[in-house]
């Protein structure tokens, strides 16, 4: 099985639970293959929206392993909560990037404190839900 590759956006004055929570989660989640042998389900990587190192509104600094613009495919973007992204900059910047980068997302996650208001991002309507799933282009 090769794992879900998930990444967690890192921007500043997020919520650092909100990354820490589910990339704890997600890291640790695994399965048994036929001989016993413990698989990853999940390879998540922090990605960052602007600067690799950036800090939450608590004043944690974290790096990012990487930039979003250097992902290939991704099953799944969740983007943490935090009044960073109430920015209406940073919300534009991801906005921009997801426009451009969609065909390679599955599916992309908001955090609810995130805030993000449906005309930030054009695909989210109005009462839908926050997942966005679709089946990736061949």
């Amino acid at each position: 099985m090769t794992p879900k590759h998930i990444a967690i956006v890192g921007y500043d004055n997020l919520t650092s639970l909100d990354l820490s929570g589910p990339l704890e989660a997600f890291s640790s989640a695994c399965i048994e293959d036929s001989k016993g042998n413990r698989r990853a389900c999940y390879k998540v990587t922090i990605a960052a929206l602007g600067a690799k190192t950036f800090c939450s509104v608590s004043g944690l600094c974290m790096t990012a392993a990487c930039h979003l613009d250097t992902l290939r495919y991704l099953d799944t973007l969740l983007i943490p909560g935090g009044s960073g992204m109430r920015n209406s900059a940073a919300a534009q910047n991801l906005a921009y990037w997801i426009s451009r980068h969609e065909h390679r997302i599955r599916r992309t996650l908001k955090h609810d404190n995130s805030r993000l208001e449906p005309s930030t991002f054009d695909w989210v309507r109005s009462g839908a839900s926050p997942v966005k799933q679709r089946t990736p282009a061949s």
